[in-house]
């Protein structure tokens, strides 16, 4: 395994697996409790929610042994082994309005800073150093590119679903001390950890697939739309898992979470399309996994259904999630939206991104030779 201590690797990948599924909260409701509470949902039954086609919930049956050789024996490079080069900002960034009233910040993995027409946005937010119990589990490869507490005032924030890498207490908490107006936009079920937390009920806007709530005003609307994934942590409780469609009066863009392939894609994309910007999930993929990862190639294609005008590939380049190279997804993703000529930009974590301005990127996830 290139450059990579193998015992540590092994104990942080085995952490990782685990940690997809510890550590949720102790809730108060029994099982006909949450039978009652979702009932209501057609995407809540026998106690737990489902995907809209049929959907493996981890390694396709029968291939987890061949993963967990995989893991132990494989040989790319999983981590960077130099220092990546992130632009790093202060409070001060922010006196000053996107021009056009778009610009968006990639923090790393799934973590979206969003400055839409007049509002402010986070996606999946993770500032911890690692993503797993006890403090264990994967180490982030760089600090944020920005502190916690040097962020603009938060309208809302957006929950995908409730894995670790996505759904973070201290960070949660963190931001819910700072701001006490900021939204919390979650999935069904996502409300009882929120709750459990101590945050208010009112904070908390928990939504089924397909439904709606504004933000500041009329004008712009939150549409919880549907992905192809799972939940689950050790004491969980039943929760739902969620794209997101962010429809503003003057730009629209969208957040795929986690998910695999769904043909509901095409029709988001033309209802609530073209998108000015697309999130979208490219890393952490395998081949027994393509039911709740999309890989590189995959997302061009969602990025594609959706109208799409730029995409923004997330879900890579911050921690060691996936068994393949951590430089594979963005190269095959490039390779991909280049053939098939969709237009996309690929900014260091921190970097802003305006979509009225050209594509002027650098492969940062290659070592310089100078």
């Amino acid at each position: 395994m290139a450059n990579i201590n193998r015992r540590s690797f092994i104990k942080n990948s085995a952490i990782a697996s685990m940690s997809f599924s510890q550590f949720g909260c102790s809730s108060s409701l029994s099982a006909k409790g949450f039978d009652n509470l979702y009932q209501h949902s057609p995407n809540y039954q026998y106690g737990e929610f489902k995907n809209l086609i049929k959907t493996s919930k981890g390694p396709k049956p029968g291939t987890s042994l061949d993963m967990i050789s995989e893991v132990i024996f494989g040989e790319e490079e999983r981590e960077p082994t130099f220092e990546l080069p992130v632009n790093q900002l202060d409070s001060s960034f922010f006196n000053t309005s996107p021009s056009n009233g778009l610009r968006v910040i990639w923090i790393g993995h799934s973590s979206v800073l969003i400055e839409i027409d007049g509002r402010c946005l986070l996606t999946d937010p993770v500032w911890s150093d690692r993503v797993g119990p006890f403090n264990l589990g994967p180490k982030r490869f760089f600090k944020p590119p920005i502190q916690i507490d040097s962020l603009p005032k938060l309208d809302a924030v957006l929950i995908s679903h409730d894995h670790l890498d996505h759904l973070d207490k201290s960070t949660i908490l963190t931001l819910a001390n700072i701001n006490s107006d900021t939204k919390f936009f979650v999935p069904l079920g996502i409300g009882e950890y929120l709750r459990n937390w101590g945050i208010s009920k009112k904070r908390i806007k928990e939504m089924d697939w397909w439904d709606s709530n504004s933000l500041k005003g009329h004008d712009f609307t939150i549409i919880a739309t549907p992905a192809r994934h799972y939940s689950g942590r050790l004491f969980s409780v039943p929760s739902l898992w969620t794209s997101w469609t962010i429809l503003g009066p003057r730009h629209r863009i969208f957040f795929s979470g986690d998910t695999g392939l769904l043909p509901v894609f095409d029709e988001i994309g033309k209802k609530f399309g073209p998108f000015d910007l697309t999130m979208i999930e490219i890393g952490a993929y395998h081949k027994n996994l393509i039911d709740i990862h999309l890989g590189p190639e995959h997302a061009v294609d969602v990025h594609l259904s959706l109208r799409g005008k730029k995409l923004l590939p997330i879900h890579w380049g911050t921690f060691n999630l996936g068994i393949h190279a951590w430089t594979d997804p963005i190269e095959r993703m490039i390779e991909t939206a280049t053939r098939k000529s969709a237009d996309f930009v690929i900014p260091k974590h921190g970097q802003p991104v305006s979509t009225d301005k050209p594509n002027e990127f650098e492969k940062w996830w290659v070592r310089s030779t100078s």
